[in-house]
């Protein structure tokens, strides 16, 4: 318990910057290292994934995410190494925003007692931006392809867990834009992110009740989303509801399936009737009412050396 005292203090003493929103993603154990890269590694047996959304498909401003993630563990030296390849398209029509980001993570894991483990995780990432815009804000030309200036940054997390319980604190894009973007050219740095996640697993023999909560703060944009997966054999079914204050909050229902050492996991987003979204100038709020949807597959490949018999890597490796 002191432990987690200690990570929700470091937390809320990090800094934030103003600038604009990473993608958003439901399935939080698709990619646990870009919730926090203290999970670099921590299942041991080297994995792969990718997860893509579509999010607001049938509405102005739509939002198209991929994430390909790829970690192993290095238990010899109590480590995991991973890297992170985002793609982000926002846009309509000819009107688009696209963000590449790549990212390396290293995570080290401190034995504190028997059961209880500490995990401290680190990233550096390179971002690109390219705007594609037709003439319709401020100072970028008819027909333009403008690249958006960015720096290299910075990412932080910390993980304490033991044999059924996890929780941990990340802080990502820390380092302020060092190339100032004016305000008139319709696009902004990235802010600062913050993510709290906790867990647990319950387990009955072939089953596992998984009870989850992730809360998230990037500029004004904030949510809480608490959730509950059960799983039954190779079998997964889960729901969980986004709560965004004035933003746009959802219903999200989830399944997975264990295929020997495939997942895949598909998830909708129910997005609440009647929320809003910032949009640009002159068009200040977009209605959205299409819903979100997301598919990801993982691929956990077995390591000579992957001979860990602590739950709670159990309990990850079997979890969406």
């Amino acid at each position: 318990m002191k432990c987690a005292k200690i990570i929700l203090l470091l937390a809320f003493s990090l800094p934030i910057y103003a600038s604009g929103q990473d993608p958003v993603f439901t399935q939080t154990m698709t990619n646990p290292m870009y919730f926090n890269p203290a999970f670099a590694g921590m299942q041991q047996n080297l994995r792969s994934g990718i997860d893509h959304r579509i999010q607001w498909s049938s509405k102005y401003g739509v939002f198209l995410s991929t994430a390909f993630s790829a970690d192993i563990g290095l238990p010899k030296i109590n480590s995991g190494i991973g890297i992170i390849f985002t793609n982000d398209i926002h846009g309509y029509d000819i009107n688009t925003l696209t963000t590449n980001t790549f990212t390396a993570v290293y995570s080290y894991e401190f034995n504190l007692t028997n059961d209880n483990y500490l995990r401290l995780g680190a990233g550096v990432s390179f971002s690109a931006g390219i705007a594609a815009l037709v003439g319709i804000v401020g100072t970028i030309p008819p027909w333009d392809m403008e690249p958006i200036p960015q720096n290299p940054n910075l990412s932080i997390g910390t993980l304490y867990y033991r044999n059924n319980f996890y929780i941990g604190i990340s802080a990502y894009n820390i380092v302020p834009n060092l190339n100032p973007i004016p305000p008139n050219d319709g696009y902004l740095p990235t802010y600062s992110r913050l993510n709290l996640q906790s867990g647990g697993f319950l387990n009955f023999g072939k089953i596992m009740i998984n009870p989850h909560v992730d809360l998230l703060k990037q500029g004004n944009y904030e949510y809480i989303m608490p959730g509950l997966n059960l799983s039954l054999s190779a079998i997964t079914i889960g729901a969980s509801y986004r709560y965004a204050f004035e933003y746009i909050s959802s219903l999200n229902m989830l399944l997975g399936v264990k295929i020997w050492n495939l997942k895949l996991c598909y998830s909708y987003d129910y997005t609440l009737s009647g929320s809003t979204y910032p949009g640009y100038s002159g068009n200040n709020y977009v209605k959205a009412t299409a819903g979100s949807h997301e598919l990801s597959i993982v691929f956990q490949f077995n390591k000579p050396h992957d001979t860990s018999s602590k739950p709670m890597i159990g309990n990850l490796r079997n979890a969406f």
